[in-house]
């Protein structure tokens, strides 16, 4: 890893993350390995550093435009280093953008120190020239293998309206965990520059670059020209040099076709490719990566190779296999059989190092082979067996092993006629296990029960399933399966026949019958004890008996009433329930009534329910809920919009873009002196709806735990994640930003951002009004266990309420006054001078933040819009957290 006397120096924090060295340096920038401070992950960053405009200022860190820097390069145009700036930020955008396996991932961009950087996964690997350096030339399957990693990378950029432009094998990177090749180091930015000055380096490559880059304008660039790029570099892996420079080509052209200088060595379909790519006039080359694939395709249809990767295995239920047999692993065994002739069964089964030219001649107009025409035992293969001349003999003690082999890239209707071949000779395989050879009547499947089970596997099919198509046969085998499997032996009782059915007796009663009595003409007859008691009782009341029989009737009384009594309070408790239940139940479809009427725009009709509702239960919440989305929705401005990512999760509203009285006015109640009242501009973003979850942010760090308050807990999964520093919540936002992808960022938002969400278009202390209301948010009320409080309102919550549990404002955002306090990205400035109208640059252990929104434990003025407290980056605490914002 060199060092480079203009780069920054080792251990520098860059922006949350840490220089570890520099990779490389040329005359456009340079590119530093780093670790990222939170994240704890290794980064490539390149800076932009054109060492023409530029240098590094006496601190060491700062860039600075030098005196040529500061002069346009063309009337009408901004200054040189301004202009090469703005071309580097303008690729970042574009690559940040770009997901795919092949191309290096652009994670972030900023801008920093007077420059520029562009933040890139860093991949452990080496650069292709590196690998030529040691080895020279690639043989055909490496080459296959690099077009199958390069052209859907290519494609994927190209698909953007972008192109590389510096393709070359400096800049096609072979990571070390997969071999799997990748595009790095872009240079159309570099090429941009590149007309301004010459010192720029690599501006074209001698050899790669086509014939349209030496010229000044770019009218005929397109994917062909990095196509040439790519056609250039495998002639360099062909021939071990690459072609001369494009301008040297165009009178008369020296540079000797690939179909003639690989001959022999390469397939006649890779080399034709090879030189239509390398076409000197563009209109000649390949106009698209489609077009380079399907020549590909085309040339080499005659080599392909059957492919039975896709077909499952055979279940070894039907073939009485001692395990599934592999449909790809055997027919690939067969398929490298062809092209070696082994003269043994082991090296037919897995010997093979290379691939054959071409696949196996499937005969498929031969008849198969009937029963009587097969060995009985193992030895030379029948003459009728279509693979007979191919297949060596196989002798009959000998375990067939399947060993595993990289499947094999064919038409996938190859496959169908060797299952086929393979089916029609099954029993040619002596399978292990089998002693003994049982008749064609033991495999036969039939419905009818067995008197035993089959005591030992068969090793030969039936004729009647041999006479069978394959798929037929295959049908029939899975249809009679389960009858097979599912068959029992029938059993008979001893003393009846099979046809008997055996009585059950199912009259038997559910409680305990009546005591029997038979009379004298045999009719059962039952005793009824209640008559017998009546007659009992009718004879002790005239002795002493009687006393204690009324004391038991008396008892029997006392605790039936007492039990009458408690079914009635039962009865009605149940009833209470029931009406609590059925006023809700009207409650919500007066809402729901409300809900459609404002959906219809029909105000008035939507009023007139809510006013019903309010009869009911005036201090119900989802009334109040329901209100402020009739407020919102009569708005003639609103025009909300929103969105579920579909990657994060998250569900965001968008933000209009514009200007606003930022701050408050010298009237408002509880104002502070840092609130001064003032125009600002933003550009439109999207914002959370909501605060950050728990169970949100633990997908970012598993173990967070956001504790407890005096014995209530604030760990919920819907509650906001607290006890959260500053640092903790620009770590998450750089995680979901790697999470997303796709040119998605996010990250707090400033100050400014935070304010115009707050507001959504209104002027007044809170977005619903100039008075506190319990109805729409959660502030310290009666319920606030610290014991301060406003007045005797409750607002329905002690600490943290799940977030969304109260009326969003006109643009559907959420809890942006109270339940937590909330960190911005804004370096904290009591004066106003620009600082909250973009995140702050300076290390995380260094100056303050800025916090918004009051929490759970606020007081009415800390909940307003404009409300808002410096903090340091390491403060936490369980009043604290926070929401993203989302760029694109």
């Amino acid at each position: 890893m060199a060092e480079e006397t203009n780069a920054l120096p080792t251990g520098y924090s860059l922006h949350r993350y840490q220089i570890e060295g520099v990779l490389g340096a040329g005359g456009f920038g340079i590119t530093y390995k780093a670790m990222h401070e939170a994240l704890e992950n290794e980064v490539a960053i390149k800076e932009y550093f054109p060492a023409e405009w530029a240098y590094r200022d006496h601190n060491g860190t700062t860039v600075r435009a030098n005196s040529q820097g500061q002069i346009p390069a063309r009337s009408g145009e901004p200054p040189c280093y301004e202009w090469g700036l703005q071309r580097f930020l303008d690729e970042a955008k574009i690559l940040v953008q770009i997901n795919h396996p092949g191309v290096v991932r652009v994670r972030d961009y900023f801008t920093m120190n007077g420059s520029a950087y562009i933040v890139m996964e860093y991949e452990e690997g080496e650069s292709l020239s590196t690998s030529l350096q040691r080895g020279g030339i690639l043989p055909e399957p490496d080459l296959i293998r690099l077009l199958g990693d390069v052209l859907p990378a290519l494609e994927a950029v190209h698909a953007q309206g972008y192109l590389h432009r510096d393709l070359k094998p400096s800049n096609l990177y072979v990571r070390k965990n997969d071999n799997r090749v990748i595009l790095i180091d872009f240079g159309a930015a570099r090429q941009a520059l590149g007309r301004r000055t010459r010192s720029v380096t690599s501006v074209v490559t001698p050899g790669y670059s086509p014939i349209e880059q030496y010229v000044t304008v770019g009218d005929d660039y397109g994917p062909w020209t990095d196509l040439y790029a790519l056609g250039a570099v495998l002639y360099r892996c062909i021939t071990g040099a690459p072609p001369i420079e494009a301008p040297g080509r165009v009178l008369k052209d020296p540079v000797h076709p690939a179909i003639e200088v690989g001959a022999g060595l390469y397939s006649r379909g890779l080399l034709y490719t090879v030189d239509q790519a390398l076409a000197v006039r563009p209109e000649d080359r390949f106009q698209s990566v489609a077009a380079m694939r399907e020549s590909l395709q085309t040339t080499d249809s005659a080599n392909a190779l059957a492919d039975f990767s896709q077909l499952p295995p055979i279940d070894s239920a039907f073939l009485d296999l001692p395990s599934p047999m592999s449909a790809a692993r055997f027919g690939s065994a067969v398929a490298r059989s062809e092209s070696s002739a082994p003269s043994t069964r082991e090296n037919w089964l897995g010997g093979v190092n290379s691939l054959p030219d071409r696949p196996p001649a499937l005969d498929r107009s031969r008849p198969s082979p009937r029963p009587d025409s097969r060995p009985a035992t193992g030895g030379a293969s029948s003459p009728d067996w279509t693979l007979s001349d191919r297949v060596p003999p196989l002798s009959q003690p000998e375990r067939i092993e399947m060993r595993s082999v990289t499947p094999l890239t064919t038409p996938a209707d190859a496959a169908l006629p060797l299952l086929e071949n393979v089916w029609d000779h099954l029993d040619e395989f002596t399978l292990p296990s089998a002693p003994s050879q049982p008749n064609a009547a033991e495999i036969e499947v039939s419905s009818q029960p067995q008197s035993q089970p089959r005591s030992q596997p068969r090793s030969q099919p039936s004729a009647s399933l041999l006479n069978r198509s394959p798929q037929s046969a295959v049908a029939y085998l899975k249809k009679a399966a389960p009858s097979r499997r599912n068959s029992v032996p029938s059993v008979h009782l001893p003393d009846a026949p099979a046809s008997t059915p055996i009585p059950v007796d199912r009259s038997e009663p559910t409680s305990a019958p009546r005591s029997p009595v038979v009379d004298s003409g045999g009719t059962v007859r039952s005793i009824h004890w209640t008559r017998v008691l009546l007659t009992v009782f009718a004879i002790s009341g005239l002795s002493g008996t009687g006393i204690l029989a009324y004391e038991y009737f008396k008892t029997f009384q006392e605790q039936h009433q007492q039990a009458t009594a408690a079914q009635q309070q039962q009865e009605t408790a149940q009833r209470g329930e029931e009406e609590t239940q059925r006023r809700e139940a009207e409650i919500a479809g007066h809402i729901d009534q409300a809900r459609r009427a404002i959906t219809n725009k029909n105000w008035a009709l939507a009023d007139h329910y809510l006013n019903r509702a309010a009869t009911l239960n005036p201090g119900h919440l989802a009334i109040a809920t329901v209100r402020t989305e009739l407020l919102v929705a009569q708005q003639p401005s609103a025009n909300t919009k929103t969105r579920t990512d579909p990657i994060t999760g998250l569900e965001l509203s968008w933000v209009e873009g514009g200007c606003f009285s930022m701050g408050s006015p010298a009237t408002e109640r509880d104002r502070n002196s840092d609130e001064t009242s003032h125009q600002v501009c933003v550009k439109g973003f999207w914002i959370g709806k909501t605060e950050i979850t728990n169970s949100q942010y633990r997908r970012f760090k598993p173990g967070h735990n956001s504790g407890v308050f005096q014995g209530l807990s604030l760990n919920g999964d819907t509650q906001p994640a607290v006890n959260l520093n500053w640092n903790d919540t620009i770590a998450f936002a750089e995680w979901l930003s790697w999470e997303a992808g796709a040119g998605k960022r996010f990250r707090l938002p400033t100050e400014a951002e935070w304010e115009r969400a707050a507001r959504a278009g209104t002027t007044t202390r809170y977005y619903w009004g100039n008075d506190i209301d319990p109805r729409y948010a959660n502030f310290s009320d009666r319920n606030d266990p610290t014991g301060a409080s406003i007045g005797s309102l409750d607002d329905g919550q002690a600490i943290t309420a799940p977030v969304g549990s109260y009326p969003s404002n006109a643009l559907d955002v959420r809890d942006m006054a109270g339940n937590v306090w909330e960190w911005t990205c804004s370096e904290y400035d009591p004066n106003y001078s620009g600082a909250e109208q973009r995140c702050s640059t300076r290390r995380s252990n260094e100056g303050q933040r800025v916090v918004r929104g009051g929490s759970w434990s606020s007081g009415a003025g800390e909940l307003r819009s404009a409300r808002r407290l410096p903090r340091k980056p390491s403060y936490q605490d369980a009043m604290t957290g926070f929401r993203v914002i989302m760029e694109e």
